[in-house]
C-alpha cells in the first residue's frame, strides 16, 4: 500500500471500511 500519494486514497479506504462493516 502506498501512503502520501493522493487524498482520494484515504477516501477510498474509508469507503471500503464502511462498506466492509
Amino acid at each position: 500500500m502506498t501512503v502520501g500519494r493522493k487524498p482520494d486514497h484515504l477516501l477510498e479506504t474509508a469507503m471500503t471500511l464502511l462498506n466492509f462493516k
